[in-house]
């Protein structure tokens, strides 16, 4: 017969190995329910950007091609994105003429896009008329400005002009805002499986088309 010496060290060395397995597998679960809240907030920030970008803009609170538009459009990035997830995360917001039917922009490379990159900060007039910041610097590139969106159902050169050598046709736009997220790990998942490393990037997008004026 087997020794209880001998059977309690067999035990140990079996607990040994498959410790940091099940370590890794529990990580593994918490960290996938914070990257999966995450995803869904922005998700959701995306949706809602979205369809304030695409109201009609003299209603209150809502965008459409008001200069104001794009204010309106990142204060409700940032209330959407709170806890666990953090806006302050967010990497850079694309507000794009997008194409109806694959929500990417039309044209070629960032010709119909604006990019807000967070950092620095930029002073607001919201389309409600109160005044704040945004921590997001100046939009570069800018080649879809909200002067340059159109929401007009029977689309005319003044009051769509061709932007970007695109031309409205067709009726309203469709606009789709964009939002970059890096994901920071809360748990030493990225220690466990070198691979991984800290931190993850992604990215969700949402298209609406335009509120249309008659």
């Amino acid at each position: 017969m087997r020794s209880r010496r001998a059977t309690r060290g067999q035990t140990l060395v079996e607990f040994a190995l498959v410790f940091p397995l099940f370590l890794t597998l529990l990580l593994g679960v918490i960290e996938f329910a914070f990257m999966f809240n995450a995803i869904l907030s922005v998700q959701f920030a995306a949706q809602n950007a979205a369809l304030i970008a695409a109201e009609i803009g003299d209603v209150p609170g809502t965008a459409g091609n008001l200069a104001v538009a794009d204010c309106a459009v990142l204060r409700e990035i940032e209330r959407d994105i709170g806890a666990p997830a953090s806006s302050s995360q967010v990497g850079s917001v694309d507000i794009i003429w997008a194409d109806p039917l694959t929500g990417a922009s039309r044209g070629s490379g960032t010709t119909t896009t604006t990019t807000y990159t967070r950092s620095g900060s930029s002073n607001c007039t919201y389309p409600d008329g109160t005044t704040g910041t945004v921590p997001y610097s100046a939009p570069s590139p800018n080649n879809y400005p909200p002067t340059a969106r159109c929401n007009f159902l029977t689309p005319t050169t003044t009051h769509c002009p061709t932007t970007a050598g695109l031309s409205h046709t067709g009726g309203p736009d469709f606009i789709a805002v964009n939002i970059t997220y890096t994901h920071i790990f809360k748990t030493p998942l990225g220690g466990f499986i070198q691979s991984v490393g800290g931190s993850l990037t992604f990215s969700r997008t949402n298209a609406v088309r335009m509120e249309p004026i008659f």
